[in-house]
């Protein structure tokens, strides 16, 4: 009897528990998927193939999404892998090959090889609407002087 009254809380707990860790799996991407209606949808890329988009909303809802209802897919940056931050640099050749027999303080110091270049900061994707032309734009400037 007593056994029963630990071992159900126990056990119901422990279901609980288990129930509330929903947690993301780590490979997926947060992206916002824009509709060809004009709404958005923002959350964890679940997958994507090329028939359909299923994503796990930021408002926790699952939905899935015919790829002709999208209009396009941002992917957050905050993922990025370093394949995609740093493009590949082959590895310097020597350019002759270093003597068998030579002890270490003969052989004269290394050449400093240059560094890479520093990684291109990229503007964010700026979302595809539309822009009028500049001379349709009728907008008045106001400006007060200074000091007053």
């Amino acid at each position: 009897m007593d056994m029963t009254r630990v071992a159900i809380p126990a056990v119901l707990t422990a279901f609980l528990m288990v129930s509330c860790a929903n947690k993301p799996a780590a490979g997926n991407q947060h992206a916002t998927v824009l509709l060809r209606d004009g709404t958005s949808v923002s959350g964890m890329v679940l997958s994507s193939s090329a028939s359909q988009v299923e994503i796990s909303g930021d408002d926790k809802i699952t939905r899935t999404i015919p790829i002709s209802q999208v209009q396009s897919i941002q992917y957050d940056g905050t993922a990025t892998t370093a394949s995609q931050t740093q493009p590949a640099v082959p590895a310097p050749v020597p350019s002759e090959p270093a003597p068998a027999a030579s002890s270490p303080a003969n052989a004269p110091a290394a050449a400093p090889q240059a560094a890479p270049p520093p990684p291109v900061e990229q503007a964010p994707p700026h979302p595809d609407h539309y822009h009028p032309p500049e001379a349709a734009v009728t907008s008045t400037r106001h400006e007060i002087p200074a000091g007053t």
